[in-house]
């Protein structure tokens, strides 16, 4: 089995795949039908960081996220693989991300003095020092340990370490549905990647949908995620601390491994 993997500063990361939650989409026409290109591309882009900004305006919340992710088989077969990811947050310092999957299940802590992974079915897990907010934590993650971790490019919407230069095109869909709650749908063109946004209407302008379909491969694996939101969640400190419990065994962070081991 052979995988591409596509990573971008857009993507909301290592998010999102309908699968386990209802989806609706309504075929609308765009409300903003008759404008130009350029107009349209403002409006698509504007969304971006009215969400971004919507979204680092929170103190904390929690998002749960059921994600699908194609892999293409040597035969050019694709066969969808699924997870569900929930993410806890809090500012300035608190990043807690649990990963369920068939093939193994993964726990990512960061309390603005270390960072954490840990697998609890073997009982193993990896701690560095780290310091900064969420966000400067993220941006430093890859390079310091090569691993990544799901949803994680909610801390980029709409910041300098967003990629919106590299957007080729962008166009407004219409509107959706997504678990009964209304949003506006967008799709965005890159060099490497076509990728679409639900964002619920409205003062709350969370992410709701997101599908990622890569240009890499000439099957276009797809990725996608359905997200539900909690931005009442009030986590507790001690949520992002990780407390070794019997049985477990430290190891060493060894970045090169976990940059494949703890790919989104």
């Amino acid at each position: 089995m052979r995988h591409q993997s596509t990573r971008h500063a857009l993507v909301i990361a290592a998010f999102l795949g309908s699968s386990g939650l209802a989806v609706a989409e309504e075929q609308a026409p765009p409300a903003e039908a008759g404008m130009n290109d350029a107009e349209e591309r403002m409006i698509a882009l504007d969304a971006l960081n009215k969400m971004g900004n919507y979204l680092r305006s929170l103190d904390s919340f929690r998002v749960q996220a059921m994600t699908s992710r194609d892999e293409v088989l040597l035969n050019g077969q694709k066969i969808q693989f699924d997870k569900s990811v929930e993410l806890q947050a809090k500012k300035p310092a608190g990043l807690r991300l649990d990963v369920t999957s068939a093939y193994g299940n993964r726990s990512f802590y960061y309390d603005g003095k270390a960072f954490t992974l840990h697998t609890p079915e073997n009982k193993f897990y990896a701690t560095i020092p780290a310091s900064g907010t969420n966000g400067e934590f993220i941006g430093t993650l890859q390079s310091k340990t090569g691993a990544t971790m799901p949803l994680v490019d909610l801390f980029l919407w709409g910041t300098g370490d967003a990629a919106g230069e590299d957007i080729e095109s962008a166009i407004v869909v219409g509107y959706g549905n997504v678990n009964g709650v209304k949003c506006e749908h967008y799709a965005f063109r890159q060099k490497e990647v076509d990728w679409q946004i639900c964002i619920q209407q409205g003062e709350t302008p969370l992410p709701l949908k997101l599908v990622i379909t890569s240009k890499l491969e000439k099957e276009q694996p797809q990725y996608a995620s359905v997200m539900k939101w909690d931005t009442t969640a009030a986590p507790d400190d001690k949520a992002f601390t990780f407390s070794p419990q019997e049985g477990d065994t430290k190891i060493t962070f060894h970045p090169a491994a976990e940059k494949s081991g703890a790919s989104n």
